[in-house]
């Protein structure tokens, strides 16, 4: 049902956006780095940034760097893989970007669904989510699940 909406919200956004230019995720059509950040700190959050970056392939590469604000605890500093061998698509309407969508299917080879989403919400910053998918396998059961990377974030290229 979440990927349904997803992928109803992306349609309707494509639809709305009319005379706006999509582009396949290529070095020739494509920007080879897209990079979105929000610091949150000190106040109640963390920092966070989301580099989507063209590899040797042809495809794209996602993670978030994430710096915790401590509050009093020791402050943590990670990078999560979000995800290798991304397809992504662009949504620009003069210029701006409106939305970034990247995925890469590995189901039929018990693998794993990846579609990583970001958005530019009403506030003109972007907002960015991802769903997961797999099939049951007898190693693992199966999973769809749909979280939120970051939100308020500004283009930093």
């Amino acid at each position: 049902m979440k990927n349904l909406y997803l992928n109803l919200l992306l349609f309707l956004f494509s639809v709305l956006s009319f005379g706006t230019s999509a582009m396949s995720g290529t070095a020739e059509s494509a920007h080879s780095f897209y990079s979105f950040a929000v610091d949150a700190r000190p106040v109640d959050g963390n920092f966070q940034k989301l580099d989507i970056t063209l590899n040797e392939e042809g495809t794209y590469d996602a993670t978030i760097h994430t710096i915790t604000a401590g509050d009093g605890f020791p402050v943590q500093d990670t990078t999560e893989e979000l995800g290798m061998g991304l397809e992504c698509t662009v949504v620009k309407k003069h210029k701006k970007l409106l939305s970034l969508s990247c995925s890469r299917d590995n189901r039929p080879a018990d693998g794993l669904l990846i579609e990583l989403f970001v958005i530019r919400n009403e506030e003109k910053t972007y907002d960015a989510k991802i769903h997961r998918a797999a099939y049951s396998t007898l190693q693992a059961p199966e999973l769809d699940e749909t979280t939120e990377v970051a939100y308020g974030m500004s283009r930093q290229n």
